[in-house]
């Protein structure tokens, strides 16, 4: 019987990248049930400059790693540039996943990326829910001041690596 796994040592940062990112961070400890902490970043707009909300991602996330230390950061998985609507935001999207990879990279902590898809297929048993749905789902698990579609994103990404780690 091996012991189980310190709680107080890393964790996981989890990220829905966007203008708005998502995020949530926990142990990947077998007995949490839930993130410890989640919200949002605002990274500004990106009509002046994509740089702007690649540059407050590097901030925020360059905080967030100070703060807590996490073993493992996962981020969705950006949707092909042929699959975005606009080139500028398959543009946004895929220059904010490799900011997380460059500052994962520098700071020395592993970093994936997860499908979304998979991820509420495998917890909500629906590949493509509602906002409101994902929002629904967190709140039944404790986080009942969660109205925020983007952290609750974050969330179920948190629970389903969370799930694989420990």
């Amino acid at each position: 019987m091996s012991a189980s796994p310190d709680p107080t040592l890393g964790g996981i940062l989890s990220l829905d990248l966007s203008t708005k990112t998502g995020w949530a961070y926990g142990p990947a400890a077998w007995r949490l049930r839930r993130p410890q902490c989640y919200g949002t970043w605002d990274l500004g707009s990106s009509k002046v400059s994509l740089a702007i909300p690649w540059a407050a991602l590097v901030d925020a996330l360059g905080d967030a790693l100070t703060l807590y230390r996490p073993s493992l950061v996962v981020m969705e998985a950006p949707l092909p540039a042929q699959a975005q609507k606009h080139e500028r935001v398959a543009r946004l999207l895929i220059g904010l996943c490799c900011m997380v990879e460059l500052v994962c990279y520098r700071w020395g902590v592993e970093c994936r990326e997860q499908n979304a898809i998979q991820v509420r297929k495998s917890l909500l048993n629906n590949a493509r829910p509602d906002k409101a749905d994902i929002v629904a789902w967190c709140r039944a698990r404790g986080l009942a001041d969660l109205t925020d579609h983007n952290a609750a994103d974050a969330v179920t990404l948190w629970f389903y690596a969370a799930a694989l780690r420990s």
